[in-house]
C-alpha cells in the first residue's frame, strides 16, 4: 500500500513563465519526497518541453492543464489544484520562488506549534537583473544578498494552511474580474481573516523571488482600484465565501456611483444600501 503525501505544494501558471526553477527549490527538501506533492497547474491546453523535463525528474510532481481559453485566472488554478491534491496540508505559492530546502520541514513546525493558522510568508523580491541572464541558474545565496522587501503584504507568495481551515471560505474566488494580474490573494486573505481563522506572518521564513518584468508593479490600473473596492465591501460585510453573483450587483452600485474621488464615501453609501 502507498502511502499518501501529508503535504501538498500547489502552484500556478498561464502559460509564461521564463523559468521553471521553483520545481527544484521544492522538490529537493528535506523531508521525504513520499511525504508530499507537488502540483503545477497550467490554465491552458499545453506545458512547455522544458517544463514537462523538470517535471519528469521527481516522482512526486505533477503537471494538470485546465484547457481553458481567454485570460488566465489564478483561483480557478489553485482551486483545481487544491480539490485534486492529496495532503491534509496546503503550501500555497507563487510559481516563481526561491526557498531553502528545509522549507517544508520548517513549515511543518511553525504549524505544530499553531495548529488551525494560515500562515504567510514575506516575499523577498530581486530589484533587477544586473545584467544576468534569467536563464542562468538561480542561486539562493545571490537572492538572499541581493533581495529587498519591496511588498511587506504580498499575499500570493506563499501561503501555507490546513485543508480543514481553508475548507471554511471555499476556495478562491472566481470571478472575471479577479482574473489576470491583481488582488485575488488578497481577496482570499480578507476571508479568511473574516472567517475567523488566525493569521500568521512567519517571523523569519521568507522566500525569494528572481527579477522579471512587472517584478516590482507599477501604479495600479482601473481594474485594480475595482477589485480594491470590492476587497473593501467584502471586508465591510465580513463574507467568507466566494461569491459572483454579490461581486455583480456590487459592479452595479460601484458604477452607479461613477467611482467617486472619496472612495471610502462610496463604499459606506454602498453598504449602508444594501
Amino acid at each position: 500500500m502507498t502511502n499518501s503525501p501529508t503535504v501538498s505544494v500547489i502552484t500556478w501558471d498561464g502559460g509564461f513563465r521564463e523559468n521553471y526553477h521553483t520545481v527544484d527549490f521544492f522538490c529537493k527538501q528535506t523531508i521525504d519526497s513520499i511525504e508530499f506533492e507537488f502540483l503545477w497547474l497550467e490554465y491552458y491546453s499545453s506545458i512547455k518541453a522544458e517544463l514537462a523535463e523538470k517535471i519528469n525528474q521527481y516522482s512526486n510532481a505533477r503537471t494538470i492543464c485546465l484547457g481553458n481559453e481567454g485570460d488566465w485566472h489564478v483561483a480557478k488554478c489553485m482551486n483545481k489544484g487544491i480539490k485534486l491534491s492529496k495532503g491534509e496540508h496546503l503550501i500555497l505559492i507563487d510559481g516563481d520562488i526561491a526557498v531553502s530546502e528545509s522549507f517544508i520541514e520548517k513549515d511543518r513546525l511553525i504549524h505544530n506549534q499553531f495548529p488551525g493558522s494560515a500562515v504567510y510568508y514575506r516575499r523577498m523580491d530581486e530589484p533587477s537583473r544586473n545584467g544576468l541572464d534569467l536563464k542562468n541558474e538561480i542561486n539562493l545565496e545571490y537572492l538572499k544578498t541581493n533581495c529587498i522587501l519591496a511588498n511587506p503584504t504580498n499575499y500570493g507568495g506563499c501561503l501555507s494552511i490546513s485543508k480543514n481551515s481553508f475548507e471554511k471560505v471555499c476556495g478562491y474566488e472566481e470571478h472575471s474580474l479577479f482574473s489576470g494580474n491583481g488582488a485575488v490573494s488578497k481577496e482570499l486573505y480578507i476571508r479568511l481573516r473574516n472567517a475567523g481563522i488566525p493569521i500568521l506572518w512567519h517571523p523569519t521564513g521568507e522566500v525569494y523571488h528572481p527579477w522579471h518584468d512587472g517584478t516590482i508593479p507599477s501604479n495600479k490600473t482601473t481594474k485594480r482600484e475595482l477589485q480594491d473596492l470590492i476587497i473593501n465591501l467584502r471586508e465591510l460585510e465580513l463574507d467568507t465565501l466566494p461569491n459572483q453573483l454579490q461581486i455583480n450587483n456590487y459592479m452595479k452600485k460601484i458604477s452607479s456611483n461613477e467611482l467617486k474621488d472619496n472612495k471610502w464615501e462610496m463604499l459606506v453609501n454602498i453598504f449602508k444600501a444594501k
